[in-house]
């Protein structure tokens, strides 16, 4: 699956340089991961066995048109679900998956997409351009909860059904992204979900996709389950796994324990841990380690970032937004939450890409800079009760985060 991640307002961001640790370099949603070193030697890959993984949040859902801002969520969903468009992972350039091709107009204005007629969902029922269509409609309707992600669609007119296999979408202006975010429509089984409330459907907990795996169980704050499809169209990239386990241990202690008890293959490991565990002799017999720097970089790195909203009064003006990102001191948060396994970077890209721009600095760590900026801005104490104000709104916000993640 690939959907559009909703940008915000990048103040501060950190490229995480975590660990991962394992017999191998799985997709990655967060900080690490660790797996134990297979007793038999390398050879080529069979099918079979399971992988159990540790996870440090429980998903909200497993919806790829709903859990936008949940990490947990969209990682396991994508084994499921599946877009009209994939990424290469060489070049970077869309190419077919779902459509076999797709043709865009010169005014860039109609996107066609053509749609193989071989994929199924894992219940069988074939995958159409009404199943592509149901998606749109979903997304796009105010009824659901689907806000960050409709705000990518905004310039689509229509979505046309041509026939089964063929999908014509009209925009109201070009834009470079627009073949990105229609190439990654997911199929959602129109024939299952219909006359469903998205918000509050069964499937948003027992999800049915086109993906290599099937969901087959999920034990509230425990595990959840997903078996190999079987009946998966794509033969190529048929996965050799015959189960993945998601265990949800959110405590990480409890996690590095049941890891070295043999009970899980895969943990993220935090910045404190590998230092206190992972660099330890008898850990790195036992185990393998992978870093974002290895075997690919960049595979498994990741950044945090504070996104301001920008319709609050706080927040639209830019002298602000630099003045907060002044005022927060990303060096000691990379030593001392992060064991010093991070960079301060200033854009969504790994630092190590060529798609990163090197010649941008980071703005500094100044308090005194950030007072100027403020006062150049009009927020001043004028009650001198403490918090800065202007035409009456006080210079106070709310910031949300995930409480269950100890970093954070």
């Amino acid at each position: 699956m690939r959907m559009p991640i909703p940008f915000l307002s990048l103040v501060t961001i950190l490229s995480i340089s975590v660990v991962v640790l394992g017999c191998g370099a799985p997709e990655d949603k967060g900080n690490g991961v660790s797996t134990r070193v297979p007793g038999a030697a390398a050879g080529p890959p069979v099918a079979g066995d399971w992988l159990i993984e540790q996870i440090d949040a429980e998903p909200s859902m497993m919806s790829p048109i709903l859990a936008m801002t949940d990490g947990t969520g969209r990682y396991i969903s994508a084994y499921i679900y599946e877009s009209l468009l994939k990424t290469d992972n060489d070049s970077l350039e869309n190419v077919p998956h779902i459509a076999k091709s797709w043709d865009i107009s010169e005014d860039k204005l109609v996107y066609t997409f053509y749609m193989r007629d071989d994929v199924t969902f894992s219940d069988g029922v074939p995958v159409t351009a009404r199943d592509i269509k149901f998606t749109m409609n979903l997304i796009t309707d105010p009824e659901n909860d689907t806000g960050p992600l409709r705000s990518y669609f905004i310039d689509v007119e229509s979505a046309e059904v041509i026939d089964d296999y063929t999908i014509r979408f009209r925009v109201s202006k070009p834009y470079f992204a627009h073949l990105e975010f229609l190439g990654g429509l997911v199929a959602m089984p129109r024939h299952l979900m219909e006359g469903q409330e998205l918000n509050t459907s069964t499937y948003n907990r027992a999800p049915v996709g086109t993906g290599p795996y099937v969901f087959e169980s999920w034990d509230t704050g425990q595990r959840i389950v997903l078996s190999r499809n079987n009946n998966y169209w794509n033969d190529e990239d048929r996965p050799l796994i015959d189960k993945r386990t998601f265990m949800i241990i959110t405590d990480p202690n409890a996690a590095l324990q049941v890891l070295q008890r043999h009970e899980t293959d895969l943990m993220e490991f935090q910045g404190d841990m590998w230092t206190r565990h992972a660099n330890k002799p008898e850990f790195t017999a036992e185990f393998n380690r992978f870093t974002p720097d290895s075997p690919v970089p960049g595979y498994l790195s990741r950044y945090n970032y504070i996104g301001w909203n920008m319709r609050k009064p706080q927040f639209d003006d830019k002298r602000v937004r630099r003045a907060l990102t002044m005022l927060f001191d990303r060096d000691l948060i990379i030593n001392e939450v992060w064991a010093g396994l991070g960079t301060k970077i200033t854009g969504d890209a790994y630092h190590k890409m060529p798609e990163y721009n090197k010649e941008v600095e980071p703005w500094p760590f100044d308090p005194e800079q950030a007072k100027e900026l403020l006062d150049e801005a009009g927020w001043i104490d004028r009650d001198r009760d403490g918090v800065r104000e202007r035409n009456g709104v006080k210079l106070e916000f709310e910031l949300t985060f995930a409480s269950a993640i100890p970093e954070y």
